[in-house]
């Protein structure tokens, strides 16, 4: 993957309404970060999420509902469901992002920005003497560690990725890639 640049930044002048910097100063002061970090990060989500939320009709759910209807399925079920939707679901969301499909790609442009924007797990990058390993953690039960198996196997095959190692334990999947 090599050495991880810090992204570039630019100064941007642009108006906003005045509630509208009161709320983000707000939102800042409560989560401990500056303004600045705070806007980013609004930023940030808005580009990678709600731009796919729109374009692939997505929806938001209540953890606590998600987390039942996750129960009313059986793990065979939901595999199912992951397999047909892994393999023909993501590649358009991909496109419309404008996201390249190498694994690095593949983990820097959706798997971590999913685990931070939304709700189905959280997750993190580390170095491996063999190269580099995607952890995915989540609270939603073995249905749930199922699912994400094989949805995001079908979908890391439907892009030709064929060497990638999925081991999943617990709330845990371990995506090993070079």
């Amino acid at each position: 993957m090599g050495e991880e640049k810090r992204p570039s930044s630019i100064h941007v002048n642009f108006r906003i309404e005045t509630a509208y910097k009161d709320i983000l100063e707000e939102g800042a002061r409560r989560r401990d970060i500056h303004l600045n970090a705070h806007v980013n990060h609004i930023l940030g989500k808005f580009i990678f999420l709600d731009g796919i939320v729109e374009e692939a009709q997505h929806m938001t759910l209540r953890k606590e509902i998600f987390a039942r209807v996750v129960a009313l399925g059986s793990a065979e079920e939901l595999c199912e469901v992951a397999r047909n939707l892994g393999r023909d679901f993501l590649n358009p969301a991909l496109g419309f992002a404008n996201a390249g499909t190498s694994m690095h790609d593949l983990v820097m442009n959706y798997f971590l920005p999913m685990g931070i924007y939304s709700g189905w797990y959280r997750s993190k990058t580390v170095k491996t003497s063999s190269g580099d390993k995607l952890i995915i953690q989540h609270d939603y039960g073995p249905k749930w560690t199922a699912f994400l198996k094989e949805y995001y196997a079908a979908v890391i095959r439907s892009l030709g990725h064929d060497d990638v190692s999925i081991v999943a334990h617990g709330g845990l999947l371990e995506f090993d890639y070079r």
